[in-house]
């Protein structure tokens, strides 16, 4: 039950150590064997964070797409910050 959160918060840790690769590989896997997790939105919406600051603004927005209505405010105010 754990796991899926160990994944995202180790991704999380990366991503605010400048580990942006090795955080966004993790979040890859995260996607990919837990499609069905609860709260999978927020892994994209931190893979498009990371894409963000990799400078890989397609692979970035590809990650916002269809996302929960929920986090709308937040995409629109990072779409701003990177893309302005």
């Amino acid at each position: 039950k754990y796991i899926r959160y160990a994944h995202y918060y180790y991704a999380l840790a990366g991503f605010k150590g400048g580990f942006f690769q090795d955080a966004y590989n993790m979040l890859f896997q995260l996607t990919n064997r837990y499609a069905d997790w609860e709260k999978i939105d927020e892994a994209y919406y931190l893979m498009a964070n990371i894409a963000f600051e990799q400078k890989k603004y397609r692979q970035a927005l590809k990650n916002l797409e269809g996302r929960k209505k929920e986090l709308k405010d937040d995409i629109d105010l990072m779409k701003i910050n990177y893309l302005s």
